[in-house]
């Protein structure tokens, strides 16, 4: 009678191994780094009495003097919406070196953009945000129970430089101006977080 077969043992370390690599795949599936959304915290907006979910890194930023607007952004860039001379060459270079320095969000009650048509509405934003190119108006919505007009836009840092804007404007006897900007070629990129924040918008 032929001898039975032994039955092949796998080295320790082949098991100890295999166990390891399932252990990382089903780590990685339930905890999809890929998916998970930016640090977020809540802040006021210091404009209107609003408060949003805003990226951990975006911190406030207020001129003294200069009441009813807040950029919120990791860098002061409040210079590019007032037309400070000299802050949107740095800006330029800033969006070249570290893009995601120069994404944010102004906000700012305009009692002037007070037309009624969302056409007058779009002349009235681009002859208050300098070298600034605007949309015709996108559709209509609402942030924080008021009527909102939508529009796109740009401004212009330097011949090779622009930021893309993604503008809001909260009608009512004061209007609020949302403006998201980021460097065109990471705009893309943050237009879900754009979303998330305008969603958090509340009184």
């Amino acid at each position: 009678m032929a001898p039975a077969r032994q039955r092949r043992r796998w080295p320790l370390w082949v098991v100890v191994g295999a166990v390891l690599l399932v252990a990382a795949v089903v780590l990685l599936v339930l905890w999809r780094p890929w998916e998970r959304e930016p640090d977020r915290v809540t802040r006021q907006l210091e404009v209107g009495g609003y408060s949003a979910d805003v990226p951990r890194d975006w911190e406030p930023w207020r001129r003294p003097g200069i009441e009813g607007q807040t950029v919120f952004a990791p860098v002061d860039w409040s210079g590019i919406f007032l037309g400070e001379p000299g802050t949107s060459s740095e800006a330029a270079i800033a969006a070249q070196r570290e893009p995601g320095s120069v994404v944010g969000l102004y906000i700012a009650e305009k009692p002037l953009l007070n037309a009624s048509n969302p056409v007058e509405q779009g002349e009235q934003i681009r002859a208050s945000l300098p070298s600034s190119t605007i949309s015709p108006p996108g559709d209509q919505t609402e942030i924080a129970g008021r009527d909102t007009s939508t529009f796109d836009g740009s401004l212009q840092l330097t011949p090779g430089e622009v930021l893309h804007l993604h503008l809001y404007l909260m009608e009512g006897p004061t209007p609020v101006l949302l403006v998201f900007f980021a460097p065109a070629h990471v705009d893309h990129a943050w237009l879900p977080t754009f979303h998330q924040v305008t969603v958090s918008i509340r009184d």
